[in-house]
């Protein structure tokens, strides 16, 4: 799969690993139950290197009638994820 432009919105969280709850960038792979939800996305520094995200295993997926929107949920948050192209 290319990679595909997207946005991760937290929806709820125990944690405060993300330092934004809105993450736009890219992914190679959407959300799969069992497996990790990974994205890249530019650096909060304009001088840093590219921005990771990785999520623990995704424990439940769920397509929101617009097939561009799925909810998934991990051990720790809840998150939405757009897919913009």
């Amino acid at each position: 799969m290319a990679k595909v432009k997207v946005k991760l919105v937290r929806l709820e969280s125990n944690h405060n690993n993300l330092r934004s709850s809105v993450i736009l960038g890219e992914c190679d792979d959407l959300p799969k139950v069992g497996h990790v939800f990974q994205m890249e996305g530019p650096p909060f520094d304009p001088n840093g290197g590219r921005r990771y995200v990785t999520t623990t295993p995704v424990t439940e997926s769920s397509s929101l009638p617009n097939v561009s929107k799925i909810v998934f949920k991990t051990k720790n948050s809840k998150y939405r994820l757009e897919v913009l192209g």
